[in-house]
C-alpha cells in the first residue's frame, strides 16, 4: 500500500511543464506545474524509502488539477525498484510509488514521465535518493552531511550530537539520519566537546558556553569565559574535566568547576597562542599545543606554563592512555612523530605525502584498540601502537573526520561537495 506523505513547503520542489502551442492563433488550454514530495530521501541498500514519492501535476491555466494523467516510475541509476511503475492521477492530480533503493551505486535516481491519456508526453520530474551500505563505504551529496562541522558521542548513553551550519543535530537510529534540535534553545552553536564526565560542552559563535548533564536532552547556560567578549572562540575539555578556552588575543582561559567560574592561566604562553590541543599525563602534567605550532607543558595544575623542545612546523597533538605523546608535522609532507619520555624527545615514525596543506581538526580516532588518523589531502591511516602504520583508505579530497557512538566514520571534503560514511555494522 501507498504510504501518504503530507505536504511539507519545505521539501517540494517546483517543476515547470511544456505549454501546448499547437495552433499559434488558438487560446492556450493547458500549461503543467509538476510539484514533487518524498525527494533526497535515504535508505539501506535494498530497503524502501521511508516514505512513498509523489507527483502532483497542475493546470495553472485551467486553475484546477489534473487527474487521469499517466505516471510511468522508470529508475534509471541505482538499480533500485518501485511498486507501482505506472498509474494515473487522482482527482487532486496525484499519484505516487514506493521506492526500494538498489545495490549499483549509492546515487540512486528515478524519473516520472507525464502522459496525457491519449499519450502525450507532457514532460518529467527527476527525484534522487541516497542507499548506504550496511557496511564499508557510501557516499552522499547532500545536506546536511556534507556540511558537518563537529561532533561529539557518548557510546554509552548510543547519542551523537553534531554541528551543521551553526544548528544542533541529534543522529537518528540510522547512522545517515541526522535530526535538527530545533527545541534546544542554544542560539548559534561552533563547537561541541565532551568531557570525561560525559558532560557535553557546546561554544557558540557569540562567546557563549552551554553544558549538558542528561545526555543532550536539557543545556543550562555557564559563565562566559570573557563576560566582553561576544565572539567565537577556541575550547577543549582535559581528563579532569578542566574547561580550556582561548580567543584571538585573549589569552588562556580555565574553568575547574564545570564553566562557573574562569581564571586566565596565560603565564609563559603568549596572548597570541590559540588553542589547538590539551592533554594531562598520568602524573598531572599538561601538555599544551597551539594553532601558533608551539608546544608547551606545566606542571602546576596550568597557572604557569614553558615551551618545550619539539620538532617544528607541529599541527597537532595526541596523548595516549600511556603518556605517549604524538606530534603530526608539517615535514616531509605530513609526519608522526612519537614520544615515549613525556616530551624530552621525539621520533620520527610515519610520513606520507597530501595533496594539499591544511589545519588539521578531528585527527585521532580511537576505537577499541586500534587508531585511525585522518591526513587532509591523503586519507586514512591506521595504527595500534604508533610504531607501525597502514593506509586504511585513501582519498586526496578529504579534509576532516568524524566518530559516532557507534564507531561509524564520517569523512567530509575539502570544497564540501562529498560526505562518506564508514559503516561499523558488521565491523
Amino acid at each position: 500500500m501507498i504510504r501518504r506523505c503530507y505536504f511539507l513547503a519545505g521539501v517540494i520542489s517546483l517543476c515547470m511543464g511544456c505549454t501546448d502551442f499547437s495552433d499559434p492563433a488558438s487560446e492556450v488550454t493547458e500549461s503543467f506545474n509538476y510539484s514533487q514530495q518524498g525527494q533526497n530521501q535515504k535508505a539501506f541498500s535494498g530497503d524502501y524509502l521511508t516514505d512513498s514519492i509523489w507527483i502532483t501535476v497542475y493546470n495553472h491555466i485551467t486553475g484546477s488539477f489534473s487527474s487521469d494523467m499517466e505516471v510511468q516510475f522508470e529508475i534509471v541509476a541505482g538499480d533500485g525498484s518501485v511498486d507501482q511503475a505506472t498509474g494515473n492521477t487522482d482527482h487532486q492530480g496525484r499519484v505516487g510509488t514506493r521506492w526500494k533503493m538498489g545495490d549499483a551505486e549509492n546515487d540512486q535516481i528515478l524519473k516520472a514521465f507525464v502522459y496525457k491519456h491519449s499519450g502525450e508526453f507532457r514532460g518529467e520530474v527527476t527525484f534522487k535518493a541516497t542507499g548506504f551500505n550496511r557496511s564499508g563505504w557510501s557516499t552522499i551529496k547532500s545536506q546536511p552531511d556534507i556540511s558537518i562541522s563537529d561532533m561529539a558521542a557518548d557510546s554509552a548513553g548510543d547519542i551523537t550530537l553534531a554541528i551543521v551550519n551553526s544548528t544542533l543535530y541529534k543522529q537518528g537510529e540510522r547512522f545517515f539520519e541526522w535530526n535538527p534540535a530545533w527545541d534546544i534553545p542554544i542560539g548559534v552553536p561552533r563547537r561541541i566537546v565532551q568531557g570525561y564526565d560525559r558532560k557535553f560542552y557546546i561554544g557558540t559563535w557569540d562567546g557563549r558556553l552551554y553544558k549538558n548533564n542528561d545526555l543532550g536532552s536539557s543545556w543550562t547556560e555557564c559563565t562566559k569565559p570573557w563576560p566582553d567578549h561576544p565572539y567565537s572562540y577556541f575550547l577543549r575539555v582535559t581528563s579532569d574535566n578542566y574547561i580550556w578556552a582561548t580567543a584571538i588575543g585573549r589569552g588562556l582561559r580555565c574553568s575547574r568547576d564545570g564553566g562557573q567560574t574562569w581564571s586566565t592561566d596565560t603565564i609563559g604562553l603568549q596572548a597570541g597562542e590559540i588553542l589547538g590541543d590539551i592533554f594531562r599525563l598520568s602524573d598531572g602534567t599538561l601538555f599544551f599545543h597551539s594553532e601558533n605550532c608551539n608546544l608547551s607543558k606545566s606542571i602546576d595544575d596550568g597557572y604557569t606554563w614553558t615551551k618545550i623542545d619539539a620538532p617544528e612546523y607541529s599541527i597537532k597533538l595526541y596523548v595516549t592512555s600511556k603518556d605517549e605523546l604524538i606530534l603530526i608535522n608539517q615535514d616531509q609532507g605530513i609526519s608522526i612523530y612519537k614520544s615515549d619520555d613525556k616530551g624530552l624527545s621525539f621520533t620520527l615514525k610515519k610520513s606520507v605525502s597530501p595533496s594539499f596543506g591544511t589545519l588539521m581538526d578531528h585527527t585521532v580516532h580511537r576505537w577499541g584498540k586500534d587508531f585511525y588518523l585522518l591526513i587532509p589531502g591523503y586519507g586514512i591511516l591506521h595504527t595500534v601502537d604508533f610504531e607501525h602504520f597502514d593506509t586504511f583508505w585513501m582519498n586526496l579530497d578529504v579534509d576532516d573526520m568524524f566518530m559516532d557512538a557507534h564507531g561509524n566514520f564520517l569523512v567530509t571534503e575539502w570544497y564540501m561537495q562529498k560526505a562518506h560514511y564508514y559503516s561499523n555494522l558488521l565491523r
